[in-house]
């Protein structure tokens, strides 16, 4: 997941220089509001094993032409964000550029660049976070992202990991 997020949001700024934080776990936002949803389903049939990736992108819609309020509200598009119309083409084109370029770093299981990628794409290292996994609520601060352990937050007890496919929702919290 993490390569394919650093992958599209990399191929938004390319395309239009627009940027977008990532929202774990597979949204990319633009001043709070949604751009783009991405999902990722690992396969394996036949003693091969696949990855799909499925991205949606909304390139040249006006969330404002919505008659549902609440998707104007939560939603907005590369073309509002950049104030241009995108070519939709030019952004496909880097968007498997960027995905390909990650590919070799992804088999190889080298996930430094993308961890970090990663982590700058939150937008929240050394913020003040919330993690829900399962049924526990963690507050601290950010403290780094690692593929393979999950995510590392400094809490009153100290720094405490929690792996990443327990986390259903990372997000800023309040400062105290």
């Amino acid at each position: 997941m993490a390569g394919a997020a650093t992958a599209i949001r990399a191929a938004i700024a390319r395309a239009s220089g627009v940027d977008a934080r990532i929202k774990w776990p597979n949204d990319l936002l633009v001043s709070g509001r949604k751009i783009c949803g991405i999902l990722v389903e690992a396969r394996s049939a036949h003693g091969r094993s696949s990855v799909v990736i499925g991205v949606g992108l909304n390139a040249n819609e006006d969330p404002g032409r919505h008659l549902d309020p609440t998707i104007a509200a939560s939603a907005t598009s590369i073309a509002h964000e950049s104030g241009r119309p995108i070519d939709r083409a030019a952004l496909a084109r880097a968007a498997l550029d960027e995905l390909d370029a990650r590919l070799p770093e992804v088999l190889g299981g080298d996930f430094a660049r993308i961890e970090r990628e990663f982590a700058h794409g939150l937008g929240l290292l050394g913020e003040p976070v919330r993690i829900e996994a399962g049924a526990a609520s963690i507050l601290g601060e950010l403290v780094a992202f690692d593929a393979r352990r999950g995510v590392t937050i400094r809490t009153v007890r100290g720094p405490e990991t929690i792996a990443s496919e327990t986390i259903t929702s990372l997000s800023r919290a309040p400062s105290a």
